[in-house]
């Protein structure tokens, strides 16, 4: 690799690990925060919820949004056709959650729950409007910009759900504080990434990225189905004050872990994309 590729990969290495420590220490803080204002239960729902908008997410990706970052010779009908997959299948699905929420609702016999999973979905779209940018982000390996945008995000979006859960807003609290942070991390997305969808599509273009990001997406819908599995089952035969409990269990133990795979995975992708072509010969 070139010495500037090496710097690029040491300040990526700089702003991931200070936006993911950072990110998880403020979530926190509010968590804490709004721990002390809302009940238990509460939290329960909002876990529910976060298995729906996770998976769809995933959908949504489909293993796109590598595919952007790993493409040799990245050109507009690329990223145009991405963008207008990734809307047309956060619209669909964001239907297919609006009508089969009542169902969520009866399976969990949380009532409630129809109206906050209506809600909470609007953020699947949201963020599909951003894939692209987040791509052109990673690719160009512009992680200081991410940094920015996260924690903007989180402290917006944090701040509201506070102001709302003290004034009794309960759930609906922690649905706006997710709708917030999608709104507000798109918002800068648009904003600092200079590029905008044109009238360009190509079915092969598509295609070809699935044939690439097809392994991706199935190992993302495992490992989402794998992280959710246990908050699936409490919320079903036990109770939302148990899965609460079970949820801020597990992810006090993955702080650290968490930090560390995600800063490595999120830097070295994008640079080793990058390098893909390099001959290394001998001297």
């Amino acid at each position: 690799m070139e010495k500037t590729l090496k710097q690029k990969i040491l300040s990526g290495v700089f702003w991931q690990g200070l936006e993911r420590f950072g990110n998880q220490g403020i979530s926190f803080l509010i968590s804490v925060i709004l721990a002390r204002l809302l009940a238990p239960e509460e939290f329960g729902v909002l876990a529910i919820l976060m298995i729906f908008t996770g998976l769809c997410g995933v959908f949504v990706d489909a293993g796109f949004g590598a595919a952007l970052v790993q493409r040799q010779h990245l050109e507009e009908r690329d990223c145009c056709s991405v963008f207008y997959i990734n809307i047309v299948t956060a619209l669909f699905l964001y239907l297919i959650v609006f009508i089969t929420a009542p169902l969520a609702a009866k399976f969990y016999n949380t009532p409630g729950l129809c109206s906050y999973l209506r809600a909470i979905a609007i953020v699947v779209p949201i963020r599909a409007l951003g894939l692209v940018q987040r791509s052109l982000l990673n690719r160009n390996m512009m992680f200081h910009l991410s940094f920015r945008i996260s924690w903007a995000a989180l402290l917006s979006s944090g701040t509201v759900a506070v102001i709302m859960a003290y004034h009794g807003f309960g759930v609906w609290a922690l649905v706006t504080q997710q709708i917030i942070n999608a709104i507000v991390s798109v918002g800068f997305e648009w904003m600092w990434i200079k590029w905008c969808p044109q009238l360009l599509f190509n079915w092969q273009t598509v295609r070809e990225m699935f044939s690439f990001g097809w392994k991706l997406f199935f190992s993302s819908i495992l490992n989402t189905l794998y992280s959710h599995i246990y908050s699936i089952i409490i919320g079903k035969f036990f109770n939302l004050t148990d899965l609460s409990y079970y949820n801020r269990g597990q992810s006090i133990p993955l702080f650290g872990i968490n930090i560390v795979n995600s800063t490595i995975a999120s830097v070295i992708f994008p640079a080793l994309a990058k390098s893909q072509d390099d001959k290394f010969k001998a001297k």
